[in-house]
């Protein structure tokens, strides 16, 4: 289901879109990943973004819309802080 963003594919799963980023590319080789959880509409489905990259924190936007690169995603507070 989360492979696929949900059933049917790009429909979202429990209120939210997930997906997944490259990272960090270093001579062409992606050395990092990315992955984001975002309500499907915010304030309705969802009032918060999750996402986590390499270091496996999950972490918080309060806005609801996180961000797909490992900078934006360190940019964020953890889960429960």
């Amino acid at each position: 289901m989360l492979s696929n963003n949900g059933n049917p594919a790009g429909g979202g799963k429990s209120g939210y879109s997930f997906t997944t980023g490259a990272g960090t590319v270093v001579g062409g080789v992606n050395v990092g990943y990315t992955a984001k959880a975002i309500p499907l509409s915010v304030n309705q489905t969802g009032i918060r973004g999750f996402c986590a990259e390499e270091d496996a924190v999950i972490r918080v936007d309060p806005a609801g819309v996180c961000s797909g690169t490992e900078a934006g995603v360190l940019a964020f507070n953890p889960l429960n802080q």
